[in-house]
């Protein structure tokens, strides 16, 4: 793909092996690359005639294209959980049941939890997958990173640092990239920011039925996209009830 995956632009070659380094993607490009996936794997769970979880959500496995369009790849480990004609128009299957599927897949870091558990798939680990992804863009850290040994989660970092304030968890680029514009763009970027930390937050909580559903997020993402290329149709209150004691309570 012209543009590589997200993990490539997120952590360049050319960056030293201790993890030093920063990435060109601006917040506007973080938000839309995330949007993308939102909308693709909504698709897949809820839209698609043939309903798929795609197990193995990562930045490796999210490509993209000359213009930087998102576009989920690697559907080597899927599972199709609905065919066609199979149940109503609008409805997916949240749970696979089907003991002979569910081993341990996907990859370190990104796999829910409840599967270590022996739960079934279902959509709601794909939404956690996707949630540690946001997490991820918004702070270029790896939750395989050796600091989240123990444990201890990029998810559990994020909620202990966060308070509400978005420079004690963000990639450093994109603090300084704020640095450099005007006062009322500087309150955008951080209401962008903090909307992505709440909602990677929101998506990654232990509870599988807690988390919003793909299509929620996804509605979720393209307000915000609007709202920071200047939609004056757009706000930037959560469809999904985001708010501090949301987010504390869980």
């Amino acid at each position: 793909m012209a543009n590589g995956s997200v993990d490539s632009r997120l952590y360049p070659q050319s960056e030293s092996s201790s993890g030093q380094g920063s990435s060109n993607l601006s917040l506007i490009q973080r938000v839309r690359i995330c949007s993308d996936i939102a909308e693709g794997v909504a698709y897949l769970h809820h839209l698609s005639p043939v309903r798929v979880i795609h197990c193995d959500l990562k930045p490796s496995n999210v490509l993209l294209n000359d213009d930087m369009t998102a576009l989920v790849s690697d559907f080597g480990i899927a599972r199709l959980v609905m065919t066609v004609g199979a149940g109503n128009g609008g409805g997916a299957i949240d749970d696979m049941g089907n003991s002979s599927a569910n081993m341990l897949t996907g990859s370190i870091g990104y796999i829910a939890p409840e599967y270590g558990f022996g739960s079934n798939m279902s959509i709601r680990g794909d939404v956690y997958s996707f949630g540690v992804i946001v997490l991820e863009m918004v702070t270029r850290r790896r939750p395989t990173d050796d600091m989240f040994a123990g444990g201890f989660s990029l998810h559990k970092w994020v909620k202990n640092h966060y308070h509400g304030k978005v420079e004690n968890v963000v990639d450093p680029s994109l603090i300084q990239a704020s640095m450099e514009q005007s006062s009322e763009v500087k309150r955008m970027w951080e209401v962008g920011i903090a909307e992505l930390i709440e909602l990677g937050i929101l998506c990654t909580q232990e509870i599988p039925s807690t988390r919003p559903t793909m299509l929620d997020a996804a509605d979720d993402l393209d307000r915000l996209k609007r709202y920071l290329t200047g939609d004056t149709t757009a706000t930037f209150a959560s469809s999904l009830g985001i708010s501090s004691s949301t987010i504390a309570a869980n």
